[in-house]
């Protein structure tokens, strides 16, 4: 693990698998700045919260040229809530996780991942390097039906006017779509089987804006894709469990359902720590921007969030347990 320190190390932890040294508040941007352009892989820092994350990340800018960052957010939800993260979230850490599968390859450029320390603690489904983002590039034949299918499959809701992402609409040979990872919408217009034009539009008032679009990725709107083995799974579960039997029956027809995350251990869905999807960077940073009481008030109950519901907070998932090489960033030389 590369560590720069700007002031003196805390000797009492420098044996362990884990190293932690002292720097203050104010340089620890400039402190990951020069461990991210010394490093020659991708360098993970965990922060505490994803406001923390942007403050950060507008540091890191200005000090690393080339500096490529990966945000990767966590739900807005709980895992066991009956509530669906909102696309846009979903669309944000699927990118991210298959960013993080490509740069397994090697990159020439610095790479740093921006992490909450909820989104490092919650699991993540499994299989989805299975499922990369669908692209559409103009000039290109595509069967219009067959486009309508594949949406619906990532989780797309189709509806009459486009206003917000995660949604389509089909008028004619014109299809309005807004990814889960754009800014605006999109307007797909085919002429026959042909994709001819791609254009931007307000979602508001419906005006195209000015603009040229060569190609769209569409990361799906849901975490949990409902493959064929998940829908078998679900029809055969519908009837043992009479309180999710609308759930279940909906997702055994390939229909997305609101909090259908929720049911991802019983449809046989693996899920795992985010290290499953990162094997390429070799350090690991703990920056908490809190100090220790503070962090214990809302590391706790972050933990909780984790499990599944009547899962003791000593079996959730602790941050070592999961990162066991993490190097401290402290205020003072102490981890966590």
């Amino acid at each position: 693990m590369q560590v720069v320190a700007l002031s003196r190390p805390d000797q009492k932890t420098a044996s362990k698998k884990h190293l932690s040294f002292f720097a203050p508040a104010p340089t620890h941007a400039i402190a990951l700045a020069e461990i991210i352009r010394s490093s020659t892989e991708p360098v993970a820092v965990i922060v505490a919260s994803g406001n923390h994350a942007a403050k950060l990340a507008d540091s890191l800018y200005e000090l690393v040229p080339n500096l490529e960052l990966i945000d990767f957010p966590s739900w807005e939800t709980l895992p066991h809530e009956r509530l669906s993260p909102a696309a846009e979230t979903v669309g944000k850490r699927l990118k991210a996780l298959h960013r993080m599968l490509e740069i397994q390859k090697g990159v020439d450029h610095p790479v740093a991942l921006l992490i909450s320390i909820r989104a490092a603690l919650q699991p993540v489904m499994g299989g989805l390097e299975d499922h990369p983002p669908f692209t559409l590039k103009r000039g290109n034949d595509y069967l219009l039906p067959e486009l309508s299918l594949k949406l619906i499959e990532l989780a797309y809701e189709r509806v009459d006017m486009v206003s917000r992402r995660g949604e389509f609409a089909i008028r004619g040979g014109i299809l309005d779509v807004f990814p889960t990872t754009a800014n605006h919408a999109l307007r797909l217009e085919f002429f026959g089987d042909q994709l001819e034009d791609i254009r931007e539009f307000n979602v508001s008032d419906q005006r195209s804006i000015a603009s040229e679009v060569l190609s769209i990725d569409l990361y799906a709107a849901r975490e949990l894709i409902i493959t064929p083995e998940v829908g078998r799974r679900a029809r055969e579960m519908a009837s043992e469990f009479p309180g999710l039997k609308e759930m279940l029956s909906k997702i055994g027809e390939g229909i997305p359902v609101a909090g259908m995350e929720s049911l991802a251990p019983l449809l046989g869905v693996k899920l795992g720590p985010i290290t499953d999807y990162l094997e390429k960077p070799g350090s690991w940073f703990w920056n908490p921007s809190a100090s220790k009481p503070e962090r214990s008030l809302w590391l706790t109950p972050t933990r909780s969030s984790c499990t599944q519901p009547g899962m003791p907070l000593s079996r959730a998932p602790a941050l070592q347990s999961i990162f066991p090489r993490v190097g401290s960033m402290n205020q003072r030389p102490s981890l966590i």
